[in-house]
């Protein structure tokens, strides 16, 4: 008899699956399959925006629409932040993206640089610029969670967004511990 660990629970049974096999209802029972403690999702909030935006600051600003408020339900939740949207650079300048939690930039940049960034050499580049972060607030006041951005030269704009309206987001998710 084979046994085989599943979420670290050995599980003893004669048929045994290989690493491209899925295990069935003849071969495990739903008792085998218990969830393991913690990273429970406890909730999601989630803004868009439809709109193209532009900038030419050197120093972070925040970009309009892109905040959320979430209030943790415990100290201990950790927050999953996902980022996307399309972003236009024209050549030679820097984009670079960050989220700040209240006034803080979570981003732990030493360079100030962010969380994503973007340049193009020669021509403008235009593409989807997504990144995430999890941060561990320890609060359960509410936390508010704005994307910024800013270019490392004020001579060139960068565009946030489409002007057809292709949808932009920021997506937080609180993982119970």
């Amino acid at each position: 008899m084979a046994i085989t660990t599943i979420n670290n629970r050995a599980i003893n049974r004669s048929d045994t699956a290989s690493a491209d096999q899925v295990w069935t209802a003849t071969s495990a029972t739903a008792s085998d399959f218990q969830a393991v403690s913690g990273g429970k999702i406890l909730q999601v909030v989630t803004v868009s925006v439809e709109s193209q935006q532009s900038t030419t600051s050197t120093s972070y600003a925040a970009i309009t629409g892109m905040t959320l408020n979430i209030t943790p339900a415990a100290t201990s939740s950790r927050i999953l932040l996902l980022q996307s949207g399309n972003i236009q650079v024209p050549a030679g300048p820097y984009a670079w993206f960050t989220i700040y939690r209240d006034s803080t930039d979570i981003s732990v940049s030493a360079t100030n640089r962010g969380l994503g960034s973007s340049m193009s050499g020669t021509g403008t580049q235009q593409h989807t610029m997504a990144f995430s972060k999890i941060d561990s607030p320890s609060t359960t006041d509410e936390i508010t969670y704005t994307v910024q951005w800013r270019t490392s030269s004020g001579s060139y704009t960068i565009y946030y967004g489409e002007p057809d309206g292709s949808t932009t987001s920021l997506t937080a998710i609180e993982i119970g511990a």
